[in-house]
C-alpha cells in the first residue's frame, strides 16, 4: 500500500483526538516467549487466530503457507496455558482466515481451492464443517455464543466490487447472504471485517470500505431483529493520502472499542463515556488489534520505519497509556498477530518467518 500523511475527520461528528508519544515505563511487563508451533519448512507467512478462554487459556488454529511450505498446508490447532502448549494437527488443509471458541468447541474458518470452509474443534473430536462459499478469501471474522455462530467474509461480486457476504445460525439461520451496508454495488470494495459478539447475541462490526477515491472505517450493528445498520465511522480521502484500514473491534459490556490504521498512524476509539473518543499514538505501525479486560484496553500492532517489523503494545490503565516493544530486535520481521486479554492481562501472539509464539503479561 502507498502511505502519506494521515487525514482524520471527527468520528461520527465528535470524536476528541488527541495526538501523545506513549511512554514504556509504566507497560505491566510480558514474560518469555512461548513457542506454540515451529514447522519444518520456512513460511512465506504464519496465519493464525485464537480467543483467550475464561480460564485463561488461549486456543486457536494456525496454518504456515508458501516459501519452502506448501500453498495450502495442513491446519494445526493449538492450546497455550502458561508455558504449558498443546499443538495438534487436524483434518483441515488451508489457511486460516479466523477463529473463535464459545463453550461448546472451538471454530475455524479458512480458505483453500474448493472455497471458504467451517469447522469446529468439540470434545476433543474434529467436525467435518461445511462449504461456506466457493470464493477463495484471505479475509473475514467469526464470533459463537451457545453453540451458534456467526461469519462475515469478503468476496468478488462482479464490476470491481467486492463486497461483504455472511452465513449464520445465531439468531434467524441464514445459508449465505451478500450485504449491501448501505453502499453502491459499483467499484465498492469492503475489506477486512473484525467482528465483536454483544450481549443478546448481538453483533458490531468495522472493516475499511473504499468508494472512488475515497477509504473509510465503517461500522454496523445488529439488534434484535439480527439485522445490520451501518454507518461511516472514520472517513478520510486519498487525495490527502489517508488510508484508514485494517480495523479491530472489542466489545466490554455497554463499551466498544475500535482500533485501526490511518497510513501508517494506529488510531483507538471507545465510547466508554458514552461519547466517542479517540487518540492516535506516536509510534507507527500497521494492522492494529486491539483486547479488553478488567478495565484496561490493549492495542497492538507491528511497527514500522524500523530496521525490520516488531510487535509493540500498549495498555491503558484509566487514562494513562503505556507502551512498548514485544518481540526483539532481529533482522527478520515480528508480526502481531492478535491480541487477547484476560484477568487483566494481554498476551500478544508474534510471528516470524520460522515459528509462531506468544508473550504474556
Amino acid at each position: 500500500m502507498r502511505r502519506g500523511i494521515p487525514r482524520l475527520a471527527a468520528l461520527l461528528g465528535a470524536v476528541a483526538l488527541v495526538l501523545t508519544a506513549v511512554p514504556a515505563a509504566a507497560l505491566s511487563p510480558f514474560g518469555s516467549p512461548v513457542e506454540i508451533y515451529e514447522p519444518d519448512c520456512r513460511a512465506f507467512g504464519f496465519d493464525a487466530d485464537g480467543v483467550m478462554g475464561s480460564d485463561g487459556i488461549l486456543r486457536g488454529f494456525t496454518s504456515a503457507a508458501g516459501d519452502d511450505c506448501a500453498q495450502y498446508p495442513v491446519i494445526r490447532y493449538f492450546e497455550q496455558d502458561g508455558s504449558s502448549v498443546t499443538n495438534v494437527s487436524t483434518p483441515y488443509r488451508g489457511r486460516v482466515i479466523a477463529a473463535t471458541a464459545d463453550t461448546t468447541g472451538q471454530y475455524l474458518v479458512y480458505t483453500n481451492r474448493s472455497g471458504l470452509h467451517l469447522a469446529k474443534r468439540s470434545g476433543g473430536s474434529f467436525t467435518s464443517g461445511r462449504r461456506l462459499s466457493k470464493a477463495q478469501t484471505i479475509q473475514g471474522d467469526i464470533i459463537a455464543n451457545g453453540g451458534d455462530w456467526w461469519a462475515v467474509w469478503t468476496e468478488a461480486s462482479g464490476k470491481g466490487a467486492l463486497r461483504l457476504t455472511h452465513a449464520r445460525t445465531m439468531g434467524t439461520d441464514v445459508l449465505y447472504q451478500r450485504l449491501s451496508l448501505s453502499g453502491p454495488g459499483v467499484n465498492v470494495v469492503d475489506w477486512f471485517p473484525s467482528l465483536a459478539l454483544r450481549s443478546g447475541n448481538r453483533a458490531v462490526m468495522v472493516w475499511s470500505r473504499y468508494t472512488p477515491n475515497r477509504w473509510s472505517i465503517w461500522v454496523a450493528t445488529t439488534e434484535a431483529d439480527g439485522n445490520w445498520r451501518a454507518r461511516p465511522f472514520a472517513p478520510a480521502t486519498m487525495s490527502r493520502t489517508g488510508f484508514p484500514l485494517f480495523p479491530s473491534v472489542a466489545v466490554s459490556g455497554p463499551a466498544t472499542y475500535v482500533a485501526w490504521q490511518d497510513d501508517e498512524t494506529i488510531m483507538v476509539s471507545d465510547n466508554a463515556s458514552r461519547s466517542w473518543k479517540s487518540r492516535s499514538f506516536v509510534t507507527p505501525g500497521v494492522l492494529p488489534k486491539v483486547a479488553t479486560s478488567a478495565g484496561k484496553v490493549f492495542v497492538g500492532w507491528t511497527t514500522t520505519r524500523t530496521s525490520a517489523p516488531r510487535a509493540f503494545i500498549t495498555q491503558r490503565v484509566g487514562s494513562t497509556w503505556s507502551g512498548n516493544f514485544v518481540s526483539p530486535p532481529t533482522p527478520h520481521a515480528q508480526v502481531t498477530m492478535g491480541v487477547y486479554a484476560d484477568d487483566g492481562d494481554a498476551t500478544s501472539l508474534i510471528r516470524s518467518p520460522v515459528r509462531l509464539y506468544s508473550r504474556s503479561q
